[in-house]
This record gives C-alpha cells, structure tokens and sequence, in this order.
C-alpha cells in the first residue's frame, strides 16, 4: 500500500485510473481503511470522470461501508466540479450523463428526491426522457410536492403534439400522469378529458377522450361519473362505434350505483343511436327507461327522452304512458310521481293540450281509487294545475265509494279555488256544502256557504255561474231556518217583487226543491215579518197572497195566519172581517166551518154576532 502510494505521488496526473482502484481496493479490503480508500476513488475520479470502472468501485466501496448517502453527497460534489470545469462545452459528454444517472438512482435508493430531481436535470433531454428515467422524475417531482407544476409541463407537451398534424404517442403522457396522480384513475382521466376540451376538435381531442374513458374504465372501474362523462366525450367527438367495447359495462355501473342521471344520459346516446339505424341500441333504451324509472318514477329528463323517441315512432303519448305503467306496476307514491313528471314534460312539449292531460289524470286516478297513496298523489297533481273543478268531481265521485268527503274538505276545497281565481268551483263547493249543512241540521253553516256562493256571482259569467235568485232563495230561507228574520227577509222580500208567473219562471225548480209555490213563499215572508214585529207588513202580505192566488190550496193557512194577526194588534172587527171572508169562501171541513162561526161569534158585532 505505501509502495503504490509513492508510485502514486511520483506519477501524478499520469496515474492509470486501474491503479486508483486497485490501491482503493487494498486500503479497504486488506487494511480496513474505507475512509482513505473512499478519498482516494474520489481523487480518481476528478483526474479521470469518464472511467465507469471508478465510479462503480466508488458506489460499492460506499454501499460496504453503509455509506449510501455520502456516496449521492460525492457525486453531487463531483458533478458540480465537472460541469463547472466543462462549463464552455457540451453538457452531454458520457461522463457526465453516466454520473449523473448513477446520482440518480443512488438518491431514489436513499430517498432523497431533491438530489434525484438535481441529477435528472442535469441530464440532457435525449438521455432524461428514457422510461425509466421519466419514472425517477415522477417519483422525486412527488416526493417534492411539484406534482401539479409537473403535469402543466405534461399538458403542455401533450397539446403540443397537435402541432405535429396528429394525436402524437400518448402511451407514455399518460403513464407519467398516472405515476404523477398515484395510479389514480378517475384525475387523469378528468384531466385528459380537460385537455382534450382545450385541442379544438382535432384528432388529438379524439384521442385524449378515448385515452380518458379507457383510463376511467381501466384504473377506476367504480367511478360511474367519470366514465360518463369521458363516454359523451368520446362519443361526440367520435362516434357511438368508439364506446362500443365499454358501453355494457357502463350501463352495468350505472344500473348498480342508482344513478338516475347517468342512466338518462345512457339513455339519450343510445336514442340518437337508434335513430342512425343501430338497431341494438333499441333494446338497450327500453332497458335503460325501465331501469331510470324504476328508480324515480318521476324523472322529467327521462321522460322527456321516452316522449321524444315515442312522437319520432308516431306513438301516441298516452299509450306510451299506459304501457310504463303497466309494465312497471306502479302504484303509491311512485304512481304520482310517474304522472306528475309525465305532466311536466307533457306541458313543456304541447303546452296547447292541457285538456287532454287533465282528462287523462282523472282517468288514471278513477283507475286508482282502491290506492289511497295514488290517488291521493294524483288529487295534489291536479290541485297544483289548478283543475279544482276535477279534484272537486273526484271528491264527490270517490265520497259516493268509499266515505263521504267531509265539509272541511269541501270547504277548504272551495278557498283554494277562489284564492286561484276559480268561482265556478268554489261556487259549486259551497252549494254543496249548504246542502250538506242543511241536511245535518246546521242552518248557520248553510246560510255561510249560501251566501259565499251568492258572492262568486258577481265573479262569473251568467252562463257559468248558478241562477243568482235560486241562491238569494236558498240562503234567504236557511237564514231563516238559522233564527235570523231580519237577513231572511233581506233576502226573500225581494223576490216578490215578481208576480206569481215570473217566480214560476225565475225559480220553478228552486221552488220545487223547496216544496214551495209562489204563495208559499210570500207566507213564510209573512211569517218572518210577524217575527219581527212588523205586523202591518205581514198582514198586507197575506192579503196579497190571497188576492194574486185565489187558487192557493193553502188559503186556509193564510186566512188562519191573518186572523191571528189582526187580533195581535187589537183589531177585533178586521179579526172578524177575516172569518167572516173565510165562512164565505167556504171551508173544507165542518170542523173548519164550526172553528171560524166560533171566532166570528166570538169577535163580531151586532146581528152578525147573533147569526
């Protein structure tokens, strides 16, 4: 060893770069001296950087000697001496490539990715963009933080390819940027469906979009959103051919995940492809439809698709609607979700045949009625379209079935209408009401919802509404009925300003559901009369009644009530003028005779009184 170190500093510069090696391998192995055997490599190599038999010692003698680290410190060391010293020449010369791809691997083996990194970039770019050199630069730029820097510089790269009049070889980008992401599937592939937004349409915007839904299906088979969105892409810029291979297992996904969305954008691919004359995407279609209905009845994009392809086939709407009901027995909630987005679409589409909609929505509710949920979802459909005279009609309909629709029903039924400006429902509601309120006793109630019907007239086209008198008749007499003579007669009294005929003719029917006539009803105005004390009033009434209709069959009642009346305010001699007129029209009975001789004797005057 001290004979080859004289040697050594007797020769110099001009030592083989074999005895450096030699002499390091006897200092270390013989002698036990790495450290000056490690020295001693290093001044070998700054006398002779192109030998790799130094370099290849120096790494094994520090590997021995549990070293790594020092070893990549020393090349960095002498990598920065060579290219100082080389600074005028070409940065490629083998030595310094050589040492500064072993700097490389030697920092990934002792995890110093900064070192790595330095080493890489002083490599030129024929050498530093070998496959597994790439791979160090990705594992050092992540275990530097630089990952997005590094993946702007793929893009970069990647767009630049379009320049080049093609797609360009995107086989190693794209294994970078999934090193880059962690092997992560769906970022690279959001990342090169980005990219190919950016490439304007050309074939390297096809590429990228197929590259993307390969990578979203390959390296992130669970993610359904990615997938779909890198199958639009592709399909858009290519053609439905393009996705052929991944369509089932997409279709498979969105199925199992529950995605309505996604299945009705299936959905919506597979139509145009129908229509271009692929026929087994048909199938497919009635496949995705039920599957997208099955999980929301409902969905306003799924039915519009379904509507659409229905009207390019000449399908009626309504059949197309009755066969998904069918086949997918609906029912419940599901049921007036389905028809409540079939409304939707159908509105948006024929904003013009609302009618035809309605009429289908009360037959499919008629067809209902045993499904309380159904039926009652399809009522709250048509309420929101404001088809209250429906609802109304379904109510009464549904009521004669099953149990009777209570008056709060009907009573807010009837709000709702006039806060939506429909008179004509909320009039027919509270007629009905009155009627109801009668017919259990409630006099008040009646005359409330009689004279809320009376109020829509004004509201209502004479053809529409009821016979205006018809109601002040009915809410006149259930004021009556209610203990208020006062507002009864407000509203009856008026109705005798028509002589017997033109009541007839204003309220025959009316009066016949009341069991009045004419006569009948100037007598109960009399009798209201008499209950507040307006005598004179009540019996100039009864007189009129018993001069306008001779023929009355109750003249008796109103002669009986005039007599009663006369004596009420202290005129004997009118009493018996009245049982006077009454002998002499001649009663019914002897009973009646005998009744009425008893009063005009008892009230008369004079020889009268005798007879």
């Amino acid at each position: 060893a001290e004979a080859r170190a004289e040697l050594r500093r007797a020769l110099g510069d001009r030592l083989p770069p074999r005895a450096f090696a030699v002499e390091a391998a006897l200092l270390a192995d013989r002698l036990e001296r790495r450290e000056p055997a490690i020295e001693l490599l290093v001044q070998g190599l700054r006398l002779h950087p192109d030998d790799a038999d130094l370099l290849v010692a120096l790494e094994e003698l520090c590997a021995a000697a549990g070293e790594q680290t020092r070893f990549v410190a020393l090349l960095l060391s002498l990598l920065a001496e060579q290219r100082e010293a080389r600074s005028s020449q070409p940065q490629d010369a083998p030595s310094l490539v050589r040492m500064a791809e072993k700097l490389a691997r030697a920092a990934r083996a002792v995890d110093q990715p900064r070192a790595c990194l330095d080493a890489l970039d002083m490599l030129p770019a024929t050498f530093a963009d070998r496959p597994e050199l790439l791979e160090l630069r990705d594992w050092a730029v992540r275990g530097l933080g630089g990952v997005e820097e590094e993946l702007e510089r793929l893009d970069a790269r990647i767009l630049a390819a379009r320049n080049e009049g093609g797609g360009g070889d995107l086989q190693l980008p794209v294994a970078r940027m999934l090193r880059l992401l962690g092997e992560a599937g769906e970022p690279c592939a959001r990342r090169l469906l980005a990219l190919a937004a950016r490439s304007e349409g050309d074939e390297l915007e096809r590429a990228l979009s197929r590259t993307a839904l390969r990578i979203a299906r390959e390296y992130a088979p669970d993610q359904l959103a990615v997938a779909i969105d890198a199958l639009q892409a592709t399909v858009a810029i290519d053609s439905i051919r393009a996705v052929a291979a991944w369509w089932a297992g997409i279709e498979h996904l969105a199925v199992d995940t529950g995605e309505v969305g996604a299945l009705a954008v299936l959905l919506r691919l597979a139509i145009a492809a129908e229509r271009e004359g692929q026929d087994e995407y048909g199938e497919r279609a009635d496949r995705l439809t039920a599957a997208a209905l099955r999980l929301e009845p409902g969905s306003a994009e799924v039915l519009r698709l379904v509507f659409e392809r229905a009207a390019d086939r000449g399908e009626p709407w309504r059949a197309v609607a009755d066969r998904l009901v069918a086949g997918l027995d609906l029912r419940g909630a599901g049921l007036s979700r389905f028809w409540s987005g079939v409304a939707l679409i159908r509105d948006a589409l024929e904003p013009d045949a609302r009618a035809e909609l309605d009429a289908a929505l009360r037959t499919q509710a008629e067809a209902s009625l045993d499904d309380r949920e159904a039926f009652g979802g399809l009522l709250g459909l048509l309420r929101s379209r404001g088809c209250w005279s429906l609802v109304l009609d379904l109510l009464l309909w549904a009521g004669e079935r099953r149990v009777p629709v209570t008056l709060t029903v009907l009573d807010e039924l009837a709000a709702q209408a006039e806060s939506a400006g429909d008179h004509a429902t909320r009039q027919r509601a509270r007629m009905i009401v009155a009627a109801r309120a009668s017919e259990e006793g409630d006099d008040a109630g009646a005359a409330e919802a009689y004279a809320d019907a009376l109020a829509a007239v004004e509201l209502l086209a004479p053809e529409v509404s009821a016979s205006p008198a018809g109601l002040q008749l009915r809410l006149g007499l259930a004021l009556a009925r209610a203990r208020r003579p006062d507002a009864a007669l407000e509203r009856l009294l008026p109705l005798l300003d028509h002589s017997p005929e033109q009541l007839v003719e204003l309220l025959g029917e009316h009066l016949r559901e009341q069991d009045l006539s004419p006569a009948g009803l100037a007598r109960r105005c009399g009798e209201l009369l008499r209950e507040v004390q307006q005598l004179d009033r009540s019996i100039a009434l009864y007189e009129r009644v018993l001069t306008l209709d001779p023929d009355d069959d109750d003249r008796g009642a109103s002669l009986e009530a005039l007599f009663t009346l006369e004596l009420e305010r202290g005129e004997e001699a009118a009493a018996a003028a009245v049982a006077e007129r009454a002998l002499q029209e001649g009663p019914k009975t002897e009973a009646d005779q005998l009744r009425w001789l008893l009063r005009l004797a008892e009230h008369g005057e004079g020889g009268r009184r005798v007879d």
